[in-house]
């Protein structure tokens, strides 16, 4: 969806680069309508993007599967991120992109880990009938 805002853009600047003098108020309009949807559909995907992530992040602390250092990074980034750029951004305030920043080395960090390490093993206990008896 925001691609085609993105291509949507893209047709109306070069309809202005074409049009006269009379026609250019008009696109000038249709511009600013579609750059406010390409805006408006970047911050609803932001806020899906971060639903997600912040399930993401909860899911490795609450399972276990990397260091909780890691997803306690990622939950803090995410929740920075909402709260710098996509909350006043829907909200209409004027957004602090410099909170988004520390959500970028997280995913690289995790699957840095990830790739050397593999998940964590969970430590489940056999059932009895599939445990094999120890000779001492």
């Amino acid at each position: 969806m925001q691609n085609a805002a993105v291509m949507s853009m893209l047709s109306v600047s070069q309809e202005y680069a074409k049009a006269g003098t009379a026609e250019a108020a008009l696109i000038t309009g249709v511009g600013t309508l579609v750059a406010a949807t390409r805006r408006w559909v970047h911050y609803t995907q932001l806020l899906g993007f971060g639903a997600w992530t912040f399930l993401f992040y909860l899911s490795l602390l609450r399972f276990d599967l990397v260091p909780s250092a890691l997803a306690i990074l990622g939950l803090i980034g995410i929740l920075l991120q909402f709260t710098g750029v996509t909350s006043p951004a829907l909200l209409g305030y004027s957004i602090v992109p410099q909170l988004a920043m520390p959500l970028a080395p997280v995913p690289i960090a995790n699957g840095l880990w990830l790739i050397v390490k593999g998940f964590k093993k969970p430590h489940l206990p056999l059932p009895a009938e599939a445990r094999v008896p120890v000779e001492r």
